[in-house]
């Protein structure tokens, strides 16, 4: 049931499944749910990842609060809708317990978490709908450089083609961080038992770039 209200939340993306949480928490989590009339009406999602504290875990983007898809009601009526849940689900949570909790970028009123203390973040991720665009379209809007380094990929004999070698996606990730003096967060196991999970559901394809001699 869960799952399900996943897929119809506005706030609702991968990273909020079961099996996702299972996989990156290793069964370390907890999902309180708000209820009505037999029906989810509202969620909030508790991954404590191995540290007995509420975190995000490595690999997922956001968790936090999820809510029902809106029906035919007024702004108004809506937001005290939410706010009800909100603090239904708050009352369970203990602020001296959490670390962060990322939300969704459809997540707007927080004002509940800051009535009860918790400090807010605003972080950035740009998200590109490229589902109707036409090549024309995708070059007009690259800038010089970017255009100038596909050419001269191009010239190079250089290819992208989807791949299924998860160990490689994790050796040229290690070598990103190596570069910074960084060491990767998370393990070739755990990353590999992501994979599995997300490649049987055919949720994932991985594209790497190759060269003539079919060096990746």
């Amino acid at each position: 049931m869960w799952d399900k209200f996943v897929d119809d939340s506005p706030q609702g993306d991968v990273f909020c499944y079961s099996w996702w949480l299972k996989v990156v928490t290793k069964d370390d989590f907890k999902i309180l749910a708000v209820w009505e009339n037999s029906q989810i009406v509202a969620g909030i999602i508790l991954p404590f990842y191995g540290t007995g504290r509420i975190n995000e875990p490595y690999l997922t983007r956001t968790v936090g609060v999820l809510y029902k898809k809106a029906d035919n009601e007024s702004p108004r009526k809506r937001l005290s809708k939410e706010r009800k849940w909100l603090n239904a689900l708050l009352d369970r949570v203990d602020i001296n317990n959490v670390v962060q909790m990322c939300m969704h970028h459809n997540f707007k009123d927080w004002l509940a978490f800051r009535w009860r203390g918790y400090k807010q973040t605003t972080r950035y991720t740009y998200i590109l709908d490229y589902r109707q665009s036409t090549l024309k379209d995708m070059w007009a809007n690259i800038s010089r450089r970017q255009v100038r380094g596909i050419k001269t990929a191009l010239r190079n004999k250089l290819t992208v083609e989807e791949g299924d070698d998860i160990a490689s996606v994790y050796a040229f990730s290690c070598l990103s961080f190596d570069r910074q003096n960084l060491r990767f967060p998370y393990s070739l196991n755990d990353l590999q038992r992501l994979d599995n999970a997300v490649k049987k559901r055919g949720e994932r394809t991985i594209f790497q770039v190759v060269d003539a001699s079919r060096r990746i």
